[in-house]
């Protein structure tokens, strides 16, 4: 298996992250975009992970990936509620980390 694209973003809209980023206003939901390839590899699953810098440590969400050229998934938090620094893992069942991005919640933009 290997990670072709890893992608922030806003949404994820016909198979595409919409406004990616790395720094999101609180209350956001977070994506998490990953394109991989499992061409020849056996399916297998991924985990993916958003923690606040600070807080207790998060639940892990499980990704299936099938056997595939090229396959599109995705994840997302919802637990952007204070304003900080984040982090978003992706890992392996066995803990191998396979990639990670740094983001920010800020306050929102006053009207």
């Amino acid at each position: 298996m290997s990670l072709v694209r890893f992608e922030l973003a806003e949404g994820v809209e016909a198979r595409e992250p919409v406004r990616p980023g790395a720094t999101f206003p609180v209350g956001t939901k977070v994506y998490a975009f990953l394109e991989l390839g499992n061409e020849a590899g056996a399916p297998t699953a991924l985990l993916v992970k958003f923690e606040r810098e600070g807080a207790k440590p998060a639940k892990s969400l499980r990704l299936e990936v099938p056997t595939m050229e090229r396959y599109r998934t995705q994840a997302f938090t919802v637990s952007t509620t204070k304003p900080g620094r984040y982090q978003c893992s992706v890992t392996t069942e066995t803990g191998e980390l396979v990639a990670q991005k740094a983001f920010e919640i800020t306050e929102a933009a006053a009207p």
